[in-house]
């Protein structure tokens, strides 16, 4: 039964030691977004734009201890779970921390988009409603596609599409773009 229950706590604590990836969290690295669609769509003007970064440059600043601690906690992890005789205890209570630690991120998160829908206008805040119903059915638009219900939107010449690639990638036997 310990036996059992250490694997468990190790399989969840390998999941939680993954963490995010370096490109898709604040103060991680990664090319910057293009936000001209965004822009477009908002109709910010480029204080709001600047606005809204900074907001998010300062959050990231300041959630910089927690993802130092969390990195420091999933190393502690790695390294004891790479040990002849892990202890289970030990490997319960870092998961534990990193659980409590990722809570706290995710609490701070919570607060962000309070502080950036303050630079939108009513207009814009309407328009961001919009926005955020449509983005909650990311997954019905992507099985829509894959069954050729919907046709993927159009993008502008040279743009990257679909796996990073010009136009979208490969056409797989469609015919020309």
């Amino acid at each position: 039964m310990k036996l059992a229950t250490f694997f468990a706590i190790a399989g969840l604590a390998t999941c939680l030691a993954q963490g995010p990836r370096p490109g898709n969290r604040p103060g991680g690295e990664g090319r910057q977004p293009n936000f001209d669609s965004l822009k477009s769509y908002l109709a910010l003007s480029d204080t709001q734009l600047q606005s809204l970064q900074q907001l998010h440059q300062q959050h990231s600043q300041a959630n910089q201890p927690l993802f130092d601690q969390i990195r420091q906690k999933q190393q502690e992890l790695r390294q004891l779970q790479r040990s002849a005789n892990p202890d289970p205890a030990a490997v319960g209570r870092l998961v534990q921390e990193i659980q409590a630690l990722h809570n706290r991120l995710r609490d701070s998160r919570s607060a962000l988009p309070a502080q950036t829908t303050n630079v939108l206008t009513p207009d814009q805040k309407t328009k961001l409603k919009a926005l955020e119903e449509a983005a909650k059915l990311q997954d019905e638009i992507r099985q829509a596609m894959a069954l050729a219900l919907l046709a993927p939107p159009e993008r502008g010449e040279g743009a990257p599409g679909m796996m990073g690639m010009p136009g979208g990638g490969p056409r797989f036997g469609r015919g020309p773009r």
